[in-house]
């Protein structure tokens, strides 16, 4: 035990006691003892007596004086002489050190900071010398390509090869979002006649909103009314040498528009040659002594009908500008057009085919036919088959007829930004039924059977797949491209309002055999035809749907771009309405009429049959023609002029109306003009000159 007997308790002051075993130092054993302040350590051995008392330790503090100088801790131990453990002298105060900044200069090159302790002299500890300047970092972004298959950055290190970081590749498309909650109701709106009065001076239109104030759209101020125009007959005389038109506007002296005087006869025509193999010469051509054949018909602008260079075909040939050819026999002949650049305005090429072979008449580069025949009949007599014979099912067409997408059963589907010239397969192999497209051709659709509807938003180079899988056979598209429609066989009617993002369910009372659908431009009138029921159509962009027109075995529908035309088919007839649907006339074409089509005005219209040719119009159904190519068709498409069409079939060529080349397919004839710009007028046609 330690502890201090009388005084202060010395501070700064640790003790250690552990046990002594009894040898060397303690014969009895004892206990060691460390006693330690400051630096200052001492020891000493505390013995066990044989059987005496434990001794009693005592440290006290020393004061400075004879047994420690400055003091320190005298440890008594029993009655032995005590033990001190003295302090030492103090140490020297300690001197100061004081640092600053030094200039670039002697000491220092690069500056650096100095060092004084006391009075000493300065020590410098100087800078280095300043490292070399860094090379730059130009950061840029690359686009998809070489570098980068999706795109990144660059890095650039000074004139250094850059380093690539390069976006990941696209994850896969998440799943559609749950649809979202209906929205609120509309409130009702009701027009009704407002009679001239207080709320309309002339009378105009009453609008209800729900149970808000009506609002009045008034008919405007009466115009005046306008002068009678008399138009009559002219005979010859002072007014008009040669007769022509009276033109009588109001109470005004009357106006005149007179006939032309008649052109000059033109000089005889060149001698008719020897028939071939003893047939007659055509339209009273001499036989074989050569003698002068007809007159020759009015030269055109002057030009002589002699001035033609002619020669019998005996094999394929390139034409001279103002030469004729005659062939006869069997064979099959190609007449190449001159190139435009040795070509004068009026120069003519004609063609004469007495025999029962076909004579093609090839352009050039950039050069494309004018007709002299009326429109309808045209868009009927020349066509163009293009692509492969496929398995084709459903085709459609940008309102300027430029860009058409086309769908193979158990194929592709097919682009073309080119009108049907060249074609670009798209998407991957399925039983693709039908597509659609936007007016300019950007945005369009796709329904597999048991698949799913797929969209794309640039003219088909990507596609995403939408909607559930569902035997969809039909689509119809807004002008836009942001409302859609589509049908399922034994199923429902779907619409879209987010260009395909989701789909809302409609007529779910029960299912029914869809054959096909149709929109107008806005998508807010729409039509659907049902095999063994009714026309249905669609006011409110699908929510309500009424059946109009009789019960028939529904096949096709069409419809103007405003919603007021349509033409529909059945198995046997066609159908017009000119009235919004409210009430349809039979027309008295029969046929198997497979799919329809319209023109943006619901003026011009087209059938296919599905084993025939097509049956077209262009006063909105009142009278037809029947032409085309002879197929097994399944769907066409109009652009908005009704002047450009697109057919396609089973295991049948894409065929675009228009021809590259003409034909003059047994007994016939033509004669182009060159009218400038690579164009030549085709005219003077009889019997069967077609396209390719």
């Amino acid at each position: 035990m330690l502890s201090s007997c009388g005084g202060d308790e010395p501070a700064d002051l640790t003790a250690t006691i552990t046990a002594e075993e009894a040898g060397e130092h303690c014969a009895n054993g004892g206990q060691f003892i460390e006693i330690a302040r400051n630096a200052s350590i001492a020891t000493a051995y505390i013995c066990d007596g044989a059987d005496g008392a434990s001794p009693v330790v005592v440290a006290l503090e020393e004061p400075a004086g004879e047994h420690c100088e400055y003091g320190g801790v005298a440890l008594q131990v029993g009655a032995d002489a005590p033990v001190y453990l003295c302090e030492g002298a103090d140490g020297a105060a300690g001197q100061a050190v004081a640092l600053g900044a030094v200039a670039a200069g002697d000491e220092c090159t690069y500056g650096g900071t100095s060092i004084r302790v006391g009075e000493g002299s300065k020590t410098y500890v100087c800078n280095g010398t300043p490292g070399s300047n860094g090379d730059s970092v130009v950061v840029a972004a690359v686009p998809a390509g070489a570098a980068c298959a999706g795109g990144g950055v660059s890095l650039q290190v000074g004139e250094g090869a850059p380093t690539y970081v390069c976006n990941g590749a696209p994850g896969a498309d998440g799943q559609d979002g749950a649809d979202g909650q209906d929205g609120a109701d509309g409130q009702s709106v009701t027009a009704t006649p407002e009679a001239a009065g207080a709320n309309c001076t002339y009378g105009g239109v009453k609008l209800q909103v729900g149970g808000g104030t009506p609002t009045f759209v008034c008919n405007g101020t009466p115009g005046q009314d306008g002068q009678s125009v008399t138009i009559s007959a002219e005979p010859s005389g002072a007014n008009c040498g040669g007769g022509g038109v009276k033109l009588q506007v109001g109470a005004d002296s009357p106006s005149y528009v007179c006939n032309g005087a008649d052109g000059a006869q033109g000089p005889a025509g060149p001698a008719g040659q020897d028939g071939a193999d003893g047939q007659n010469g055509a339209d009273g051509q001499d036989g074989a002594d050569g003698a002068d054949g007809q007159d020759g018909a009015d030269g055109q602008d002057g030009q002589d009908a002699d001035a033609l260079t002619w020669s019998q075909l005996s094999s394929d040939t390139t034409a001279q500008p103002n030469s004729g050819f005659i062939a006869s026999g069997t064979s099959d002949w190609t007449i190449d057009l001159p190139d435009s650049s040795v070509l004068n305005y009026g120069d003519t090429i004609r063609v004469i085919n007495n025999g029962t072979g076909r004579v093609s008449v090839a352009p050039g580069t950039g050069q494309s036919f004018e007709f002299a025949s009326n429109s309808l009949e045209r868009a009927m007599t020349y066509w163009t088959p293009r692509d492969s014979s496929r398995q084709w099912t459903s085709v459609a067409s940008s309102a300027d007829g430029t860009k058409l997408v086309a769908a193979e059963f158990g194929g592709k589907i097919y682009t073309s930004s080119d009108s049907g010239a060249t074609w670009i397969p798209r998407e991957s192999s399925r039983n693709w039924e039908a597509v659609a497209s936007s007016k300019n051709g950007q945005k369009l659709a796709a329904a597999s059977d048991g698949g799913y509807i797929y969209t794309s938003y640039d003219a088909g180079v990507n596609w995403t797949w939408r909607a559930t899988q569902r035997s969809w056979n039909s689509l119809a598209s807004s002008a836009d491209g942001t409302r859609l429609v589509a049908t399922v066989w034994n199923g429902k009617i779907y619409t879209s309002n987010n260009s395909g993002g989701s789909w809302t369910e409609r007529m779910s009372d029960t299912d029914r055999q869809w054959r096909q659908v149709a929109s107008s431009g806005s998508g807010k009138k729409l039509a659907a035809v049902e095999q063994n029921g009714s026309i249905y159509i669609s006011v409110d962009s699908g929510e309500t749907w009424n059946p109009y027109g009789p019960t028939r075995s529904w096949q096709a529908v069409a419809m103007s771009a405003d919603g007021t035309r349509f033409l529909a088919s059945d198995t046997s007839r066609l159908y017009t309405s000119t009235d919004s649907g409210e009430y349809w006339v039979e027309g008295a074409e029969y046929g198997l009429w497979r799919a329809v089509a319209s023109s943006a005005d619901g003026t011009k219209l087209v059938a296919v049959e599905k084993s025939g040719r097509l049956l077209a119009s262009n006063d909105a159904g009142e009278t037809w023609i029947l032409g085309g190519p002879v197929g097994r068709w399944r769907a066409i498409a109009s652009s908005a002029s009704g002047d450009d069409l697109v057919v396609v079939g089973d295991s049948e060529q894409i065929h675009t109306n228009g021809a590259d080349r003409l034909v003059a397919n047994g007994v016939s004839s033509l004669e182009l003009t060159y009218i400038g710009d690579g164009a030549f007028w085709v005219d003077r046609v009889s019997g069967l000159v077609e396209g390719p």
